[in-house]
Order: structure tokens, then C-alpha cells, then sequence
């Protein structure tokens, strides 16, 4: 039996790992936030854009969703589909990703770092864009090329798309199964800098290239993919819970995935004195988006209710730290890889629901469970 003993130096790694999970989920709520108040913006827009043409009767009624929060060019609003999807396509791409490593193709893998990597690139050139357009020149808004590409080309990727006439870095108009792409120079330099970025970790496979893709790529999520009620969170975290269980603890494929390819799909801490055979300590980027996703929702709803203080938000957060410690603690105790789903998912969903009792009651938890963003 594998001597227990628990040193400093081993904790240090999880720890800044902890660190970084927390403060990515953090501000990646407050991204959420304000994705958000741009969706709502653009269908206020629309709506007015369709009152004015009281002609179309179809454009207005497009405009008005009678179920509420839904995806447009920019964001993307998941659906309880969608949750109940997510561990059987997640299970799919990872199980066919294990087939790839297993077939021992040193080109097979190259094509998949690298298509995991060019995808990081895109994300962090996106989140330049986001993150500038508030702060630089109006002339580096304004596009400087039109492209012609297919819609379904457009619609794989997350770009900020909306129409040629606003301030983005891809946009787009519906041309009869074509869309209008306008690049403007602000996104090129943020291909330029991811570019630079995904060949220094393509040459090195250094860890700081590695983490700062992944960064963009987790802020990326944040920005394009919305959670709009509990019900569906909790079917969402639910899912992956078991998901998570089966594919550590029942199969050797989960850590065989993560530790057989070099991609940013994790973050990684150097660790010289890991228990592990690898010299480093990792955590999967799920386990801070699928969390992060729902502690968005929480920040939102709390923002809905003029919440001064966000109690929703700040008990789902402190239950995604304790949950974490929990993962650390099981990690370090066992010296085995841990489902972080075991503990965040039933944390975040306990934890959610007993801040929203602790601040309106039985009727403050049941508004919570049943509210659905419009």
C-alpha cells in the first residue's frame, strides 16, 4: 500500500490550479453578464427594426420569441435537448479520441493537436476583439474585407456575428445560404497575437502557451453559450455527473485522453514533485466551464433581481471552492485521478438552491428553480 504521506510541495500545484479554475469561472461569469445584456440589446433592436416594418408580419413575429431567451449569431442558449445530450457527445468525442491515440499514428495525432490547437487560436483572436472593442480606435472596427463563405461554415464557429453594419470581428448577413463575412482589423491582430501564441506552445509544448490558450478558449464559452433556467443546469450537471464517474472510474480512457495529447483542452501546473508518472498536475477544462456555465446563471439571476450583493452567486461560488477542495483533497488522499464532477455538480446544486432559501425562503428557492431568462 502506497505510503500517504502529504507534503507541501505536492499540494502546491493542485492549489494554484485551484486558483486559476476559480478565478477563470469567476470572471468568466461576469463575460456571461455581459454577453448577455449584448443579446438582449440586439433583440430590442430587432424588435423595433420589426415594429417599424409593420408590412412583414413574419420579421416581427421572428423578432418576439414566445419561449423566450434564444440563440441569434453571437450566443448560443442551451436547451434541455442539449443538456441531455451533452454526456452522450461528450462520451462520443472522447471515446474517439482514445481510438485515435490507440492507433499509434504519429500523423493522426499531429492532425488532432493541431486542429484543437488552430480552434484556440480563433478563440483567443475572438476574445481580443471582445475584450478591445470598447477601447480601441473606431478605424479598427471598421472592416477592411468582405467574404463570401457558406452559412454552414459560419455557423461551426463562435465568432461575434450579428451583420456587416456593426462593430465585430466576423460578421454576417443571410444571403441565400451564403453569409457576407466582414474582417476587421482588430480580429486580424488577434490572429496575429493567438497565431504567435499557438506556435510558441506548437514548438514547445510549454505549459504558460498551453494555459493561455486554453484561458481564451474557456472565456470564449463564457461569452458564447448561455444556461437560461436551473432546471436545465441541473439536468446539465446531473448528466455529467454520472458521466464523469463512469469514464474515470470504470475505464482508463478519461486520463489515458488527458495525458496521451498535448492539446489546450486542460490547464496544466508543473509539478516535480507529482505521485503521478507525469511531471505535471492538470485539470480539464469541463470541469471549470460546465461549472462556470452554471455559475453564470446564478450571477444573472441575481443581476435580474437587483440583487445588490449577489447571495445566489456567492454561495454557488463558494460551493464550487469547496468542491474543488473536495477534488484536491480526494486526489491527494487516494493518488488517483478524481471525477471533479463527483463533487462539484451535487455542491453546486446544493449549494445554489440553499442560497437561494437562505435569502427569500421557500418562495426565494422555488422562484429560483423555476425562473427561466428571457
Amino acid at each position: 500500500m502506497p505510503e500517504k504521506t502529504i507534503s507541501v510541495r505536492t499540494l502546491i500545484p493542485y492549489l494554484l490550479l485551484e486558483i486559476l479554475a476559480v478565478a477563470i469561472a469567476y470572471y468568466g461569469s461576469w463575460i456571461s453578464v455581459w454577453a448577455y445584456r449584448s443579446m438582449k440589446k440586439r433583440a430590442e433592436d430587432a424588435r423595433e427594426e420589426a415594429s417599424e416594418q409593420t408590412s412583414d408580419s413574419e420579421s416581427e413575429e421572428s423578432a418576439q420569441s414566445p419561449e423566450g431567451l434564444t440563440s441569434d449569431g453571437n450566443v448560443n442558449v442551451m436547451s434541455k435537448k442539449d443538456a441531455m445530450m451533452l454526456p452522450v457527445t461528450g462520451s462520443a468525442m472522447l471515446f474517439g479520441l482514445y481510438l485515435l491515440k490507440k492507433l499509434g499514428k504519429q500523423y493522426v495525432e499531429l492532425a488532432v493537436m493541431a486542429a484543437f490547437t488552430l480552434y484556440g487560436v480563433y478563440a483567443m483572436a475572438n476574445q481580443i476583439v471582445f475584450h478591445g472593442q470598447a477601447w480601441v480606435p473606431a478605424a479598427l472596427l471598421r472592416p477592411v474585407l468582405t467574404l463570401s463563405v457558406p452559412e454552414w461554415l459560419l455557423s461551426s464557429f463562435t465568432a461575434p456575428i450579428t451583420g456587416c453594419d456593426t462593430p465585430n470581428s466576423l460578421r454576417a448577413k443571410q444571403r441565400k445560404g451564403r453569409a457576407a463575412v466582414c474582417v476587421t482589423p482588430i480580429f486580424l491582430a488577434g490572429l496575429v497575437f493567438g497565431g504567435l501564441t499557438g506556435w510558441w506552445f506548437w514548438t514547445t509544448r510549454g505549459w504558460l502557451p498551453n494555459n493561455l490558450i486554453a484561458v481564451c478558449f474557456c472565456f470564449d464559452c463564457f461569452r458564447s453559450l448561455l444556461l437560461p433556467s436551473f432546471p436545465i443546469g441541473a439536468l446539465m450537471l446531473g448528466g455529467l455527473f454520472f458521466y464523469d464517474i463512469y469514464w474515470v472510474f470504470f475505464t482508463k480512457v478519461m486520463v489515458a485522453v488527458a495525458r496521451g495529447f498535448d492539446i489546450p483542452l486542460k490547464l496544466v501546473i508543473p509539478n516535480s514533485a507529482s505521485f503521478s508518472s507525469s511531471a505535471v498536475a492538470m485539470l480539464g477544462l469541463g470541469d471549470i466551464l460546465i461549472p462556470g456555465i452554471f455559475l453564470a446563471f446564478t450571477l444573472r439571476y441575481d443581476e435580474s433581481r437587483g440583487a445588490k450583493h449577489h447571495p445566489i452567486f456567492r454561495a454557488s461560488f463558494l460551493s464550487y471552492i469547496l468542491a474543488l477542495c473536495a477534488t484536491i483533497g480526494a486526489l491527494v488522499f487516494f493518488r488517483a485521478s478524481q471525477p471533479a464532477l463527483l463533487y462539484i455538480s451535487p455542491f453546486l446544486i446544493v449549494g445554489s438552491s440553499l442560497g437561494a432559501f437562505l435569502t427569500g425562503g421557500v418562495r426565494g428557492a422555488l422562484a429560483f428553480w423555476k425562473a427561466h431568462e428571457t
